[in-house]
């Protein structure tokens, strides 16, 4: 996400400024990231700034499968890969 706002807007958010909610269970995803705050900064509108967000992830990140955009909510889905990754690591310790 950092690297997003980066690269789509010139801006650097500082890591600590940077956090991902769950998503609620009526909504596609796991990790919810709101745009809201960052919207003005960013000169668009918080359900465009997600939109940018999310198309730049999936196609850059090697994290993020899909996104939905709810208002300015931006639900993302983990690839499998990184779910297996974890759950392997969990099991052998």
């Amino acid at each position: 996400i950092q690297q997003a706002f980066q690269s789509l807007f010139n801006i650097i958010i500082p890591l600590q400024d940077i956090s991902l909610l769950p998503t609620r269970k009526e909504f596609e995803g796991t990790h919810t990231f709101v745009t809201f705050p960052l919207a003005v900064a960013c000169k668009d509108t918080p359900e465009g700034v997600a939109h940018r967000l999310g198309t730049w992830l999936q196609h850059h990140s090697p994290m993020v499968a899909n996104f939905q955009v709810v208002k300015g909510f931006l639900n993302l889905s983990l690839k499998d890969s990184i779910w297996l990754a974890h759950f392997n690591q969990a099991y052998h310790g």
